[in-house]
């Protein structure tokens, strides 16, 4: 072949080559630059999903993990040179436990233990009150009405799993049938009460209780029922969130005996949460009935906040088949 054919022929499979190379790597730098902003952005639905799929995994992990040390500690230890790391605290904001939410079974189902302190059904109509209160569809006493109306439906509710079914009952009263729908759909720049109640028969007695690390203030106001109180209980439970999430953020930059389990988080809040009744002249033995203090199970209900409109989505949280 003619030399200078050779070598034109040459040239253009060099620069057929190159091209695709700078194809590919453009591609891949644009993919790179949308997974970093995709990392950065809001977590979509999707995404949440995804997360606590691995979360099942990590909080499955982190539960037998306590079980699966105590068993090593009756072995004889081997001398070792390797770091030991603590494992994941296993939770996940967007999929707080069940027993974060008042238990609308209970109110309508069971009489609370012998040595509760307080009233299921005051405790849900001053939620009620505290959400609605200002709302023009919240009429005098309308959260007695609606709670005597859904407790002479009880069993219309047997085989409930979600809140969510409540909205399938007629109430008898086209004003309290109105009024009770505004509160499950969210009116007049309130929130939905589907976000702080939930209706769960079975599951062990920390379902009777609710969880004091994920319920939100205005469901620990009116458990509570004391403006001071309420206001040091949260605090403390601030100040063990950001010594968690501290802890979380660089549990792999540390041993494991610098890193705190659940049992022993458990127990300085309630070490904390004594300090504050006795303070108030209170008994800790009557509120341990009240609240969960544990970090609790994922549940099966995800949150997914709208940051710009604070609106805040509800939706099952299914596993994922593998």
């Amino acid at each position: 072949m003619n030399p200078y054919l050779l070598t034109l022929t040459f040239l253009m499979l060099m620069s057929i080559l190159t091209s695709s190379e700078v194809v590919r790597f453009s591609q891949n730098n644009l993919g790179n630059q949308l997974h970093g902003h995709f990392q950065e952005s809001l977590a979509t639905t999707e995404d949440v999903r995804a997360h606590a799929a691995l979360d099942d995994f990590r909080a499955h992990s982190s539960e037998n993990k306590e079980e699966e040390e105590a068993k090593e500690e009756k072995k004889p230890r081997k001398p070792s040179n390797s770091v030991h790391r603590s494992a994941p605290l296993g939770f996940n904001m967007a999929r707080p436990p069940n027993n974060s939410r008042l238990n609308f079974y209970l109110i309508i189902h069971e009489e609370p233990h012998k040595d509760y302190p307080l009233s299921i059904y005051e405790t849900a109509a001053r939620l009620m009150r505290n959400l609605y209160g200002d709302a023009a569809f919240f009429k005098p006493n309308v959260e007695y009405r609606l709670l005597d109306a859904l407790i002479a439906l009880k069993e219309e509710t047997d085989g409930f799993t979600y809140p969510d079914e409540l909205s399938t009952l007629t109430l008898g009263d086209p004003e309290l049938q109105a009024a009770f729908y505004s509160m499950l759909k969210g009116a007049e720049g309130c929130p939905s009460l589907l976000n702080f109640i939930t209706f769960d028969e079975e599951g062990t007695r920390d379902m009777k209780k609710v969880n004091l690390m994920f319920a939100a203030p205005c469901v620990v106001e009116a458990l509570i029922n004391d403006p001071q109180m309420s206001e040091r209980l949260l605090a403390l439970r601030d100040a063990f969130w950001e010594e968690i999430l501290e802890q979380e953020a660089h549990r792999l930059e540390r041993r494991k005996e610098e890193c705190k389990n659940r049992s022993l988080l458990k127990q300085e809040l309630r070490e904390g949460f004594e300090r504050i009744l006795l303070d108030a002249g209170l008994d800790y033995n009557s509120y341990k009935w009240v609240f969960d203090l544990s970090l609790g199970k994922l549940g099966n209900i995800l949150f997914v906040e709208d940051p710009q409109t604070a609106f805040v989505r509800r939706e099952k949280y299914v596993p994922i088949k593998r």
